[in-house]
């Protein structure tokens, strides 16, 4: 999972990092967690990486909207 998919991902969704990590965060995963925007960034910009559960959240958003991206 690369920061150009994230952002891609954003991107394609439309919203802002605000409103993406507010989608990220009503994805039930294993465990429920809130996502903030700053986390958004990070990853987009490759300062960090995403979790595990945020992962799940990432794969799961792009799963339920039909979008493959590599």
């Amino acid at each position: 999972m690369t920061p150009e998919w994230i952002c891609a991902l954003r991107e394609r969704e439309g919203v802002s990092q605000k409103r993406f990590a507010e989608l990220l965060s009503e994805i039930e995963v294993t465990v429920k967690r809130q996502v903030n925007y700053a986390e958004v960034s990070y990853w987009e910009t490759g300062e960090r990486k995403p979790g595990e559960l945020a992962q799940a959240a990432l794969n799961e958003l792009a799963r339920r909207r039909g979008i493959t991206l590599e």
